[in-house]
């Protein structure tokens, strides 16, 4: 450990009051929700009835406000402004081992372009700019949460969102030349030949959800609202379902759908007939859990499915919206039935004939896999049913995938069936993620049958390397030119690029990948529940660009192709895209970066800005990640208290190039903190061979990772006070707090955790046994070895050094964890301090209980890391 003589004085973190810790975590707070996130959103490139290129987009016209509205910007059709400007952005195709093969972009007289060996990579500074305009106004309705209807509340938290106020969601529809939106919990539908507004749905007693316009008849609107699917033609009812049980819900998907499967559709419009394939979900078989305050009245039960209990049961059923009455029918042959080994439904969708959706299919522990056709004629009434056996052969298993015993299968948003070559063709074709070479990346299957009837099941490589593509973001086919765009990490892991490969060769070797954005800045994509690039195959894409150097800017590119139009295309910056200057509206944003400039981070030194730090591990042998802070008040020569930011779970990456990655932080290194954060076995994007070694063995390897990361991180700075380190993570980094801190208490001085797992067994089936096993059959005691109750015994009797963090009301990790710990804690004689949150969720939503949070946990460092 470095000598005391070389620690800074306590004096550095400041002594701030109770009053000034609180304006200090608001201040910090309101900063970070204004450049964490983007002003823009859920981007959409239309074509209007003339042709003309336009860009709608979600974006608040009052800078740091959650009032959204509908913008739109009308772009140039032509290439004159990219030539007047001579933007033409550097890019670069990389070879199989991820390095870089220079293909800069230049323009001839013709409008061609191809790649001479030149080299410039950067965006122009005197990029031109394109500007969203509001298409109206929405009304200011401030709503307190209590307000908000229950099932809006857990579907934002299944999303990781909040309840926003003004326009929250819109989809354009171009069959009707229309757009359908929600503002403030209102459906209404915009319709842009004669600049109209209609109401949808306004005889549904209950918040919409998740509304969608059929892509074949726009007059008609689905939405999901009370448990229940409704169906709007025109304004006025048209249908809605009546499940009879409070234990079924029509059209939604389950609860481990949404928070363990990241799907959150529940019902699906055909793409060539007035008609949708919907979820029927009992939760009958799942046990019922209580949320509950004391003082407070009991909160209705939820259905929870903990690790080694019963799950819910889905079916589909078709409804036909041809006629003025619908049809309703089931899926005349059961899913479990055919398939018993099915525990989940992972992905549903329509093939784009409309001739039959597609299911893939999920087992319980997550080891099996297969994507299955089931013809649109299967939806049925029993009376109709002539041959059982015969209907049993129009279903086709068009893949299956399994993987070791040590390993798992992750599910991801990069299935895209692609359309039939010729009208009639039954020939099933799609391109599909999978990590089978330890990777993630994408394939073209092809699925047919030979001249006597029997399955030909062809597979080729699109993309390979040791690299992955990002398997939480959606990917967008261009079918036209056999192209497939996607996110990946093609440079190194802490860094997103988009690109494109042809899946035109049909090899079981890939071509080379182009990247479309540069290797310096990463690529942003919305949320989890985006369900789609921001690209249009015929004009080009809208992205957030980001590093950790560079806040956030929105770009335009074009797509430029060859003559020949068959190779893949290199992307042109066509401009900015910036919100309204302030004298256009009230407080409008101006430029992005200017408003940065003006925020309490334009007084960032130099000093403390991020550095990224990478080391061979010696316990994986891999390259490891990490990612230091330094304090504002830093100099050389002195170490600092140093707070160690933790996830170190499966499924999410810290250490990334954007401008989000850090800013969080400031609250800590403003007032004398260092910050680090490390990805190590276990983290996402790096492939499943790196997320494994977990498997059965939660809270080993990970802990040992994040240890061996803070020590690399501390040799090479030489700024972090060994002496003065604490720990916090939340959810499963409040899991690894408790760990670090019981099994290291001589170099983690204190811990606080928030909302954490303490037992695996409180946990829900899909996640916990994807990693853990079933509980009454993993054969040894896996879940026991992996509790922190097990280990409460390590951690320090010292007073003030564990901070325990949770909201009553978490429906995810709940409170019944930290009820356990408490337990635990009391009869081992172990010292704690307890901060509860009586109406927040797993998230901590509400402003001033996070500025609360915020400053309690600065206190709880300031005095625990004290010389």
């Amino acid at each position: 450990m470095p000598p005391t003589e070389q620690s800074a004085p306590a004096d550095r973190v400041p002594d701030l009051s109770w009053p000034q810790l609180l304006e200090h975590a608001k201040s910090y707070r309101s900063e970070t929700r204004r450049f964490a996130h983007s002003p823009v959103s859920n981007a959409e490139f239309i074509f209007d009835k003339d042709a003309t290129p336009k860009i709608y987009a979600l974006g608040a016209f009052d800078q740091g406000s959650s009032q959204q509205t509908i913008l739109c910007a009308t772009l140039s059709n032509s290439d004159d402004d990219q030539k007047r400007n001579g933007t033409f952005q550097k890019h670069a195709r990389i070879s199989s081992s991820g390095q870089d093969n220079p293909a800069p972009v230049t323009d001839d007289s013709e409008g061609h372009f191809d790649a001479p060996d030149i080299d410039y990579n950067r965006i122009p500074e005197n990029c031109p700019s394109t500007t969203l305009q509001p298409i109206f106004l929405p009304q200011t309705i401030t709503r307190n949460p209590s307000e908000v209807p229950k099932e809006v509340t857990m579907l934002c938290e299944r999303m990781r969102t909040s309840v926003g106020n003004g326009v929250t969601d819109f989809t354009y529809s171009a069959n009707g030349n229309c757009i359908l939106y929600d503002s403030s919990l209102n459906l209404n539908l915009l319709k842009l030949n004669d600049n109209e507004t209609h109401p949808i749905g306004k005889w549904c007693d209950g918040a919409p959800l998740n509304a969608q316009l059929s892509p074949f008849d726009a007059s008609l609107t689905a939405f999901l609202s009370n448990g229940e699917l409704h169906i709007d033609k025109d304004g006025k009812k048209y249908h809605s379902t009546e499940s009879r049980s409070s234990c079924v819900t029509s059209g939604a998907s389950s609860f481990i759908s949404q928070e363990e499967l990241d799907r959150f559709d529940g019902f699906w419009w055909s793409p060539t007939r007035p008609e949708l394939v919907y979820e029927v979900v009992d939760e009958s078989s799942v046990a019922e859990l209580a949320f509950e305050c004391p003082g407070k009245p009991l909160a209705s039960l939820m259905r929870y499915p903990l690790a080694g209990t019963s799950n819910a049961i889905s079916k589909l059923r078709l409804l036909n919206c041809a006629d003025e009455n619908p049809i309703d029918c089931p899926l005349f042959l059961d899913i479990q039935h055919m398939f018993p080994w099915c525990e989940y439904l992972a992905r549903v969708g329509w093939f784009p004939d409309g001739s039959g959706i597609y299911i893939q299919l999920l087992n319980r522990l997550q080891s099996k896999a297969a994507l299955v056709y089931f013809p649109r004629g299967l939806f049925c009434k029993v009376s109709s049913i002539i041959n059982l056996e015969e209907l049993k052969k129009q279903v086709h298993v068009l893949y299956t995938e399994s993987c070791p015993r040590d390993a798992w299968i992750n599910v991801n948003n990069l299935l895209s069936p692609l359309p039939p070559a010729f009208t009639g063709d039954f020939t099933k074709r799609f391109i599909y993620g999978s990590e089978r070479s330890g990777n993630n990346h994408l394939y073209f299957h092809i699925y047919s049958r030979d001249a006597h009837g029997l399955p030909v099941a062809d597979l080729y490589t699109v993309t390979e390397g040791d690299w992955n593509v990002v398997r939480e973001s959606p990917i967008s086919v261009d079918n036209q030119r056999n192209l497939v765009y996607y996110l990946a990490n093609i440079y190194d892991p802490t860094s997103i690029t988009l690109c494109v490969s042809s899946y035109a060769k049909r090899s079981y070797e890939a071509d080379e990948p182009r990247c479309l954005t540069p290797r310096y800045l990463s690529y942003r994509s919305d949320n989890r529940t985006r369900s789609k690039l921001c690209l249009n195959v015929d004009y080009g894409f809208v992205c957030w660009l980001s590093s950790i150097s560079s806040p956030p800017e929105c770009y335009i590119y074009r797509l430029k192709f060859n003559e020949d139009s068959k190779n893949t295309p290199v992307a042109v910056v066509h401009s900015k895209l910036v919100l309204p200057k302030p004298n256009n509206i009230v407080n409008a944003y101006s430029d992005f970066r200017l408003s940065m400039d003006q925020s309490l981070f334009g007084s960032i030194p130099p000093h403390s800005h991020p550095m990224f730090h990478s080391y061979v591990s010696k316990n994986s042998g891999y390259k490891h990640y990490g990612l230091i802070l330094r304090p504002f008040n830093f100099k050389e020569g002195l170490r600092y208290p140093t707070i160690h930011h933790v996830y170190g779970g499966p499924g999410v990456q810290l250490v990334r190039n954007c401008w989000s990655t850090w800013i969080q932080f400031l609250k800590y290194t403003s007032v004398g903190f260092c910050v680090i954060l490390i990805d190590g076995r276990g983290s996402s994007n790096r492939g499943i061979n790196f997320e494994k070694p977990i498997k059965n063995a939660m809270g080993t390897v990970e802990v040992a990772d994040q240890v061996e990361g803070l020590l690399e991180i501390a040799q090479h700075f030489q700024c972090i006070d060994l002496n003065r380190v604490g720990v916090t993570g939340w959810s499963y980094g409040g899991y690894m707090a408790l760990l670090l801190l019981a099994n290291h208490p001589s170099l983690y001085r204190c811990s606080a955790a928030g909302g954490a797992v303490v037992d695996w067994r409180l946990y829900d089936t899909c996640y916990t046994e994807r990693y853990m096993g079933v509980p009454d059959d993993i054969g040894t005691d896996v879940y026991g070895n992996s509790s922190v109750l097990a280990q409460v015994s390590k951690l320090p009797d010292e007073t003030g050094r564990l901070l325990i963090v949770h909201g009553f009301m978490d429906e995810n990790v709940h409170f019944h964890h930290t009820e356990n710990l408490l337990e635990a804690l009391t009869k081992a004689g172990k010292h704690y301090q307890l901060l509860l949150f009586p109406s927040e969720h797993h998230g901590i939503r509400q402003s001033t209980a996070g500025e609360y949070l915020d400053a309690n946990i600065i206190l709880f460092f300031k005095k625990a890391l004290q010389d």
